[in-house]
């Protein structure tokens, strides 16, 4: 029968455990934010002013979201058309078209759009944009990518604390017990 000899582990390893969990945690940690940076400036980069977004969500946003629309709108207000062919294809990719009456709204003759949820798509990309032109620690509260700004010093103490935790939970309590409560 072979036999080793069973030690305890010299104080450096259980530090060298540490730093090493710790660093690959860091990096694991760190690399979906990293990530995402050039996605986020990328959508910044959008080519429009701060005016033509804000002027594009307000028009996105009247007509109680587009669910009634008056018949008027389709048949006899030309610019109020091209321009909800302009926001709808800068935001959704695809033109909308009038879609049947909505008997939910007051005036008899209102209409929806299809797609229903043109509006709600255009808000967000709007949105983005905005959140992706404020991103940063200075403007990262109620930002929409405020879940990837997270200081690094965050996730330097996050990996710490797995490092630790990693060394702790790695060896048995009777080595930790003779490690550190020798007499």
């Amino acid at each position: 029968m072979i036999r080793w000899p069973v030690g305890e582990l010299a104080p450096h390893r259980h530090v060298v455990t540490v730093v090493a969990v710790a660093i690959g945690s860091y990096l694991w940690l760190i690399t979906p934010g990293l990530l995402a940076y050039p996605r986020i400036n990328a959508i910044a980069q959008v080519r429009l002013s701060d005016r033509e977004l804000k002027a594009d969500l307000a028009f996105v946003s009247q007509y109680s979201d587009w669910r009634c629309v008056p018949s008027d709108v389709w048949r006899t207000n030309a610019s109020e058309l091209k321009q909800l062919h302009d926001v709808s294809l800068r935001y959704y990719a695809a033109n909308v078209k009038r879609g049947p009456p909505n008997e939910s709204c007051i005036e008899g003759a209102a209409f929806i759009l299809e797609p229903e949820d043109f509006s709600r798509v255009c808000k967000e990309a709007i949105n983005d944009v905005i959140d992706a032109r404020s991103f940063g620690p200075k403007y990262a509260r109620g930002n929409g990518f405020y879940g990837i700004w997270i200081g690094h010093l965050w996730w330097l103490l996050a990996a710490l604390a797995t490092g630790i935790l990693t060394a702790i939970l790695s060896y048995p309590r009777y080595v930790w017990r003779r490690t550190f409560l020798q007499r």
